[in-house]
Protein backbone atom coordinates (compact mmCIF):
# COMPACT_ATOMS: atom_id res chain seq x y z
CA UNK A 1 0.00 0.00 0.00
CA UNK A 2 2.73 2.52 0.95
CA UNK A 3 4.68 1.93 -2.07
CA UNK A 4 1.53 2.68 -4.28
CA UNK A 5 1.25 6.08 -2.49
CA UNK A 6 4.37 6.41 -2.84
CA UNK A 7 4.24 5.58 -7.19
CA UNK A 8 1.00 8.13 -7.35
CA UNK A 9 3.01 11.16 -5.76
CA UNK A 10 6.24 10.99 -7.30
CA UNK A 11 6.84 13.95 -8.99
CA UNK A 12 10.12 12.76 -10.24
CA UNK A 13 8.50 11.98 -13.62
CA UNK A 14 7.12 15.38 -13.58
CA UNK A 15 5.62 16.45 -17.30
CA UNK A 16 5.00 19.92 -16.99
CA UNK A 17 4.18 20.86 -20.73
CA UNK A 18 1.91 17.55 -21.11
CA UNK A 19 0.08 19.23 -18.00
CA UNK A 20 -0.79 22.52 -19.67
CA UNK A 21 -1.55 20.32 -22.82
CA UNK A 22 -3.98 18.56 -20.96
CA UNK A 23 -5.15 21.36 -18.91
CA UNK A 24 -6.17 23.40 -22.02
CA UNK A 25 -7.49 20.57 -23.42
CA UNK A 26 -10.26 20.05 -20.53
CA UNK A 27 -10.83 24.04 -20.31
CA UNK A 28 -11.54 23.71 -24.15
CA UNK A 29 -13.52 21.20 -23.93
CA UNK A 30 -15.81 22.33 -20.38
CA UNK A 31 -16.58 25.73 -22.52
CA UNK A 32 -16.85 24.41 -25.68
CA UNK A 33 -20.26 25.84 -27.46
CA UNK A 34 -22.14 23.94 -30.39
CA UNK A 35 -23.32 27.09 -32.69
CA UNK A 36 -25.61 24.87 -35.08
CA UNK A 37 -26.62 20.49 -34.89
CA UNK A 38 -28.73 19.84 -37.84
CA UNK A 39 -29.99 16.10 -39.23
CA UNK A 40 -28.25 14.95 -42.45
CA UNK A 41 -30.72 13.59 -45.10
CA UNK A 42 -30.46 10.35 -44.42
CA UNK A 43 -31.56 10.80 -40.60
CA UNK A 44 -28.58 8.75 -39.51
CA UNK A 45 -26.30 11.37 -38.68
CA UNK A 46 -26.46 14.74 -37.39
CA UNK A 47 -23.76 17.17 -37.78
CA UNK A 48 -22.54 20.24 -35.92
CA UNK A 49 -20.75 23.17 -35.66
CA UNK A 50 -18.16 24.34 -32.60
CA UNK A 51 -16.83 26.92 -31.37
CA UNK A 52 -13.46 25.39 -31.92
CA UNK A 53 -14.13 25.90 -35.51
CA UNK A 54 -15.18 21.84 -35.73
CA UNK A 55 -17.41 20.28 -37.61
CA UNK A 56 -18.63 16.93 -37.10
CA UNK A 57 -20.95 14.03 -37.67
CA UNK A 58 -22.07 11.95 -34.91
CA UNK A 59 -24.20 8.36 -35.45
CA UNK A 60 -28.07 8.82 -34.24
CA UNK A 61 -27.62 5.00 -33.52
CA UNK A 62 -24.84 5.54 -30.94
CA UNK A 63 -26.84 8.85 -29.08
CA UNK A 64 -29.31 6.25 -28.80
CA UNK A 65 -27.17 3.45 -27.52
CA UNK A 66 -25.97 5.06 -24.61
CA UNK A 67 -23.21 2.07 -23.85
CA UNK A 68 -21.35 3.52 -26.91
CA UNK A 69 -20.48 6.53 -24.80
CA UNK A 70 -18.81 7.74 -22.01
CA UNK A 71 -19.76 9.04 -18.82
CA UNK A 72 -17.98 11.83 -17.55
CA UNK A 73 -17.05 11.70 -13.81
CA UNK A 74 -16.95 15.59 -13.36
CA UNK A 75 -19.46 16.61 -15.57
CA UNK A 76 -22.30 13.95 -14.80
CA UNK A 77 -23.13 13.91 -19.07
CA UNK A 78 -22.35 11.39 -21.85
CA UNK A 79 -19.72 12.01 -24.15
CA UNK A 80 -19.25 11.33 -27.39
CA UNK A 81 -17.23 10.61 -29.89
CA UNK A 82 -17.68 11.82 -33.58
CA UNK A 83 -18.84 9.64 -36.60
CA UNK A 84 -16.37 11.30 -38.92
CA UNK A 85 -14.70 14.72 -38.53
CA UNK A 86 -14.20 17.34 -41.28
CA UNK A 87 -11.18 20.21 -41.91
CA UNK A 88 -11.80 22.82 -39.44
CA UNK A 89 -12.70 26.46 -39.69
CA UNK A 90 -9.49 28.76 -38.23
CA UNK A 91 -11.92 30.42 -35.87
CA UNK A 92 -15.53 29.48 -34.67
CA UNK A 93 -17.67 27.78 -37.05
CA UNK A 94 -21.04 29.78 -36.51
CA UNK A 95 -23.59 27.57 -38.92
CA UNK A 96 -24.25 24.79 -41.37
CA UNK A 97 -26.79 23.66 -43.52
CA UNK A 98 -27.22 20.95 -46.13
CA UNK A 99 -27.99 22.40 -50.13
CA UNK A 100 -30.15 19.95 -51.78
CA UNK A 101 -31.37 16.65 -51.09
CA UNK A 102 -30.38 12.93 -51.01
CA UNK A 103 -27.71 11.70 -52.61
CA UNK A 104 -27.31 15.34 -54.21
CA UNK A 105 -26.84 16.88 -50.69
CA UNK A 106 -23.72 18.99 -49.95
CA UNK A 107 -23.06 20.19 -46.46
CA UNK A 108 -22.33 23.76 -46.17
CA UNK A 109 -20.74 25.04 -42.93
CA UNK A 110 -19.12 29.15 -42.24
CA UNK A 111 -17.28 30.72 -39.69
CA UNK A 112 -14.86 33.40 -38.37
CA UNK A 113 -12.26 33.17 -40.90
CA UNK A 114 -15.17 34.32 -43.19
CA UNK A 115 -15.32 30.99 -45.48
CA UNK A 116 -17.78 28.67 -46.46
CA UNK A 117 -16.82 24.77 -46.75
CA UNK A 118 -18.95 22.21 -48.84
CA UNK A 119 -18.47 18.63 -48.99
CA UNK A 120 -20.53 16.57 -51.15
CA UNK A 121 -23.06 14.08 -48.96
CA UNK A 122 -22.70 10.92 -52.19
CA UNK A 123 -18.95 11.15 -51.29
CA UNK A 124 -19.60 10.82 -47.52
CA UNK A 125 -22.01 8.03 -47.52
CA UNK A 126 -20.03 6.12 -49.71
CA UNK A 127 -16.76 6.19 -47.57
CA UNK A 128 -14.79 8.31 -49.73
CA UNK A 129 -12.07 9.41 -47.57
CA UNK A 130 -9.23 9.51 -49.61
CA UNK A 131 -8.06 12.63 -48.21
CA UNK A 132 -8.78 11.47 -44.56
CA UNK A 133 -5.75 11.91 -41.80
CA UNK A 134 -5.27 13.51 -38.50
CA UNK A 135 -8.34 12.02 -37.46
CA UNK A 136 -10.11 14.10 -40.27
CA UNK A 137 -10.97 15.14 -43.73
CA UNK A 138 -8.28 17.31 -44.76
CA UNK A 139 -9.78 18.91 -47.84
CA UNK A 140 -13.35 20.12 -48.64
CA UNK A 141 -14.72 20.02 -51.77
CA UNK A 142 -14.90 23.53 -52.34
CA UNK A 143 -14.59 26.71 -49.95
CA UNK A 144 -16.23 30.09 -50.90
CA UNK A 145 -14.57 32.74 -49.67
CA UNK A 146 -15.46 36.23 -48.26
CA UNK A 147 -14.79 39.36 -50.60
CA UNK A 148 -12.24 41.89 -48.90
CA UNK A 149 -13.77 45.59 -48.04
CA UNK A 150 -11.54 48.27 -49.79
CA UNK A 151 -11.18 51.17 -47.00
CA UNK A 152 -9.14 54.47 -46.94
CA UNK A 153 -6.59 54.71 -49.67
CA UNK A 154 -7.57 51.21 -51.04
CA UNK A 155 -6.63 49.64 -48.02
CA UNK A 156 -8.02 46.13 -47.25
CA UNK A 157 -10.49 45.86 -44.22
CA UNK A 158 -10.44 42.61 -42.45
CA UNK A 159 -12.45 39.47 -43.95
CA UNK A 160 -15.41 39.46 -42.19
CA UNK A 161 -17.08 36.70 -40.29
CA UNK A 162 -20.06 34.92 -41.91
CA UNK A 163 -22.39 34.30 -39.11
CA UNK A 164 -25.27 32.68 -41.04
CA UNK A 165 -25.93 30.97 -44.19
CA UNK A 166 -29.35 29.98 -45.87
CA UNK A 167 -30.02 27.72 -49.51
CA UNK A 168 -32.28 27.92 -52.31
CA UNK A 169 -31.34 24.67 -54.40
CA UNK A 170 -33.91 25.80 -57.07
CA UNK A 171 -32.21 28.39 -57.99
CA UNK A 172 -28.63 27.04 -57.45
CA UNK A 173 -27.85 29.85 -54.46
CA UNK A 174 -26.21 29.76 -51.13
CA UNK A 175 -26.46 33.02 -49.05
CA UNK A 176 -24.11 34.42 -46.65
CA UNK A 177 -25.04 36.97 -43.50
CA UNK A 178 -21.84 38.65 -42.40
CA UNK A 179 -19.96 40.81 -40.42
CA UNK A 180 -19.58 43.32 -42.74
CA UNK A 181 -23.48 44.13 -42.39
CA UNK A 182 -23.60 42.98 -46.02
CA UNK A 183 -25.49 39.52 -47.92
CA UNK A 184 -24.07 38.07 -50.50
CA UNK A 185 -25.81 35.35 -52.83
CA UNK A 186 -23.18 32.73 -54.10
CA UNK A 187 -23.87 31.02 -57.40
CA UNK A 188 -22.88 27.63 -56.18
CA UNK A 189 -22.23 26.11 -59.97
CA UNK A 190 -19.48 28.90 -60.34
CA UNK A 191 -18.54 29.47 -57.06
CA UNK A 192 -18.94 32.70 -57.51
CA UNK A 193 -21.06 36.06 -56.13
CA UNK A 194 -23.25 37.44 -58.10
CA UNK A 195 -25.33 39.19 -55.76
CA UNK A 196 -24.49 41.61 -52.87
CA UNK A 197 -27.09 42.74 -50.40
CA UNK A 198 -26.23 46.43 -48.93
CA UNK A 199 -28.21 48.29 -46.51
CA UNK A 200 -27.58 47.33 -43.01
CA UNK A 201 -25.85 49.33 -40.31
CA UNK A 202 -24.46 47.05 -38.36
CA UNK A 203 -23.52 43.32 -39.23
CA UNK A 204 -26.00 41.01 -39.76
CA UNK A 205 -27.13 37.57 -37.04
CA UNK A 206 -29.09 35.82 -39.46
CA UNK A 207 -30.56 35.14 -42.87
CA UNK A 208 -33.17 32.85 -44.39
CA UNK A 209 -34.27 32.31 -48.26
CA UNK A 210 -37.95 32.47 -49.29
CA UNK A 211 -37.14 30.69 -52.72
CA UNK A 212 -41.00 30.93 -53.74
CA UNK A 213 -40.75 34.79 -54.48
CA UNK A 214 -36.88 35.20 -55.21
CA UNK A 215 -36.04 36.63 -51.97
CA UNK A 216 -34.01 36.67 -49.04
CA UNK A 217 -34.44 37.89 -45.17
CA UNK A 218 -31.68 39.06 -42.81
CA UNK A 219 -31.85 40.36 -39.55
CA UNK A 220 -29.00 42.53 -38.07
CA UNK A 221 -27.62 44.18 -35.31
CA UNK A 222 -29.39 47.11 -35.99
CA UNK A 223 -32.72 46.32 -34.91
CA UNK A 224 -33.98 45.60 -38.45
CA UNK A 225 -35.29 42.72 -40.69
CA UNK A 226 -34.79 43.38 -44.45
CA UNK A 227 -36.54 41.62 -47.40
CA UNK A 228 -34.42 41.70 -50.44
CA UNK A 229 -35.48 41.18 -54.08
CA UNK A 230 -32.60 38.78 -55.28
CA UNK A 231 -33.17 39.55 -59.01
CA UNK A 232 -32.21 43.61 -58.31
CA UNK A 233 -30.55 43.19 -54.54
CA UNK A 234 -33.59 45.91 -53.93
CA UNK A 235 -34.35 46.38 -50.76
CA UNK A 236 -38.31 45.11 -50.94
CA UNK A 237 -39.28 46.04 -47.36
CA UNK A 238 -37.91 47.19 -43.51
CA UNK A 239 -39.37 45.43 -40.92
CA UNK A 240 -38.65 46.88 -37.61
CA UNK A 241 -40.43 45.17 -34.19
CA UNK A 242 -39.36 47.80 -32.07
CA UNK A 243 -42.28 50.35 -34.33
CA UNK A 244 -44.74 47.86 -35.13
CA UNK A 245 -48.33 49.46 -34.82
CA UNK A 246 -50.65 46.76 -34.97
CA UNK A 247 -48.70 44.69 -31.89
CA UNK A 248 -48.36 45.37 -28.22
CA UNK A 249 -45.12 46.50 -27.40
CA UNK A 250 -42.03 44.98 -26.08
CA UNK A 251 -42.35 44.75 -21.61
CA UNK A 252 -38.49 45.55 -22.20
CA UNK A 253 -39.00 48.59 -24.35
CA UNK A 254 -36.75 49.08 -27.20
CA UNK A 255 -35.79 46.09 -29.11
CA UNK A 256 -31.85 46.48 -29.69
CA UNK A 257 -31.16 44.01 -32.01
CA UNK A 258 -32.56 40.87 -34.53
CA UNK A 259 -31.04 38.24 -33.19
CA UNK A 260 -32.80 35.08 -35.48
CA UNK A 261 -35.27 34.94 -38.37
CA UNK A 262 -37.49 32.01 -39.52
CA UNK A 263 -40.67 31.14 -42.13
CA UNK A 264 -43.02 28.25 -42.35
CA UNK A 265 -43.55 26.19 -45.19
CA UNK A 266 -46.28 28.40 -46.94
CA UNK A 267 -43.47 30.97 -46.71
CA UNK A 268 -46.26 33.12 -45.70
CA UNK A 269 -45.47 34.17 -42.58
CA UNK A 270 -41.97 35.26 -41.01
CA UNK A 271 -40.69 35.14 -37.02
CA UNK A 272 -38.09 37.88 -35.60
CA UNK A 273 -36.42 37.33 -31.86
CA UNK A 274 -35.09 39.87 -30.72
CA UNK A 275 -33.44 41.47 -27.48
CA UNK A 276 -36.30 42.55 -26.09
CA UNK A 277 -37.20 38.98 -25.22
CA UNK A 278 -40.05 38.48 -27.53
CA UNK A 279 -40.89 37.27 -31.12
CA UNK A 280 -42.85 38.64 -33.29
CA UNK A 281 -44.77 37.22 -36.24
CA UNK A 282 -45.32 38.81 -39.13
CA UNK A 283 -47.47 38.72 -42.23
CA UNK A 284 -45.00 38.34 -45.40
CA UNK A 285 -48.09 39.07 -47.52
CA UNK A 286 -48.87 42.57 -45.98
CA UNK A 287 -45.70 43.15 -44.47
CA UNK A 288 -47.64 43.61 -40.75
CA UNK A 289 -46.81 42.74 -37.44
CA UNK A 290 -49.53 40.16 -36.43
CA UNK A 291 -48.28 39.00 -33.00
CA UNK A 292 -46.15 40.21 -30.39
CA UNK A 293 -44.63 36.53 -28.44
CA UNK A 294 -43.05 37.38 -24.83
CA UNK A 295 -40.25 34.69 -24.31
CA UNK A 296 -38.61 33.93 -20.91
CA UNK A 297 -35.50 34.84 -22.33
CA UNK A 298 -33.87 36.45 -24.98
CA UNK A 299 -34.72 33.99 -28.62
CA UNK A 300 -31.49 32.55 -29.87
CA UNK A 301 -32.49 30.78 -32.29
CA UNK A 302 -36.28 30.20 -33.78
CA UNK A 303 -37.96 28.06 -36.17
CA UNK A 304 -41.78 27.02 -37.40
CA UNK A 305 -43.00 23.54 -38.00
CA UNK A 306 -46.37 22.49 -38.18
CA UNK A 307 -47.88 25.91 -37.26
CA UNK A 308 -45.91 25.63 -34.32
CA UNK A 309 -43.50 28.58 -33.04
CA UNK A 310 -40.35 26.93 -31.65
CA UNK A 311 -37.70 28.62 -29.68
CA UNK A 312 -34.70 28.59 -28.02
CA UNK A 313 -32.76 31.38 -25.34
CA UNK A 314 -30.50 32.25 -23.16
CA UNK A 315 -32.42 30.26 -20.71
CA UNK A 316 -32.51 26.51 -20.51
CA UNK A 317 -35.90 25.98 -22.35
CA UNK A 318 -37.65 25.15 -25.71
CA UNK A 319 -40.53 27.00 -26.38
CA UNK A 320 -43.89 26.26 -28.52
CA UNK A 321 -46.48 28.67 -29.44
CA UNK A 322 -49.38 28.70 -31.69
CA UNK A 323 -49.33 32.17 -34.00
CA UNK A 324 -51.64 33.76 -31.52
CA UNK A 325 -48.71 33.57 -29.00
CA UNK A 326 -50.43 31.03 -26.58
CA UNK A 327 -47.73 28.48 -24.88
CA UNK A 328 -48.24 25.05 -26.34
CA UNK A 329 -45.63 23.99 -23.97
CA UNK A 330 -42.03 24.63 -22.24
CA UNK A 331 -39.81 21.64 -21.97
CA UNK A 332 -35.99 22.23 -19.83
CA UNK A 333 -33.50 21.18 -22.27
CA UNK A 334 -29.80 20.38 -21.55
CA UNK A 335 -27.96 23.49 -23.18
CA UNK A 336 -27.88 26.45 -19.97
CA UNK A 337 -27.94 28.79 -22.84
CA UNK A 338 -29.43 27.17 -26.43
CA UNK A 339 -28.00 28.59 -29.70
CA UNK A 340 -29.59 26.30 -32.34
CA UNK A 341 -32.70 24.40 -33.22
CA UNK A 342 -33.88 22.35 -36.08
CA UNK A 343 -37.66 20.70 -36.36
CA UNK A 344 -37.82 17.58 -38.60
CA UNK A 345 -41.12 16.74 -39.10
CA UNK A 346 -40.22 14.08 -42.23
CA UNK A 347 -38.59 10.78 -41.19
CA UNK A 348 -36.95 10.93 -38.09
CA UNK A 349 -39.64 13.36 -35.54
CA UNK A 350 -37.43 15.18 -33.56
CA UNK A 351 -35.87 18.66 -32.70
CA UNK A 352 -32.51 19.16 -32.03
CA UNK A 353 -31.11 21.95 -29.95
CA UNK A 354 -27.46 22.74 -29.03
CA UNK A 355 -25.82 25.49 -27.41
CA UNK A 356 -23.40 26.26 -24.38
CA UNK A 357 -21.58 23.16 -22.79
CA UNK A 358 -20.90 21.38 -25.99
CA UNK A 359 -24.41 19.61 -25.32
CA UNK A 360 -26.60 18.49 -28.05
CA UNK A 361 -30.32 17.41 -26.88
CA UNK A 362 -32.62 15.19 -29.56
CA UNK A 363 -36.27 15.34 -27.98
CA UNK A 364 -39.09 13.79 -29.61
CA UNK A 365 -42.17 15.24 -30.86
CA UNK A 366 -43.78 14.56 -27.70
CA UNK A 367 -41.40 16.03 -25.41
CA UNK A 368 -39.34 13.42 -24.17
CA UNK A 369 -35.33 13.46 -24.61
CA UNK A 370 -34.11 10.81 -26.90
CA UNK A 371 -30.41 11.49 -26.12
CA UNK A 372 -28.23 14.73 -24.81
CA UNK A 373 -24.60 13.95 -25.05
CA UNK A 374 -21.69 16.37 -25.12
CA UNK A 375 -19.62 16.91 -28.01
CA UNK A 376 -15.99 15.54 -27.93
Amino acid sequence: MASKCQQKWDVRNWDEAAYKVRLQADREESTRIVYAARLAPSSDFVATASSNGSVCLYSVASCLASQSMDLNPKTAQLEMEPFLSFSRHDGAAYDLQFYGEDDDAILLSCGDDGKIQGWHWKRIEQGDFSNYSDGRLQKPDFILANPQQKGLRGALAPVPEINAIATDSQEGYVFSATGSGHAYCWDLEREKIITTFEGHSDYLHCICSRPSQKQVITGSEDGTVRIWDCRTAETIAILDAHKAAKVTKSPKGKLPWVSCVAIDSSQKWLVCGTGGNCLTLWSLLSFDAVTRICTVSTPQAVTIENSKIMTVGALPYLSCFTYNGDVISRIRIAPSSALSISAYSSGLQVCIVSGYGGLVDIISEFGSHISTFRCK
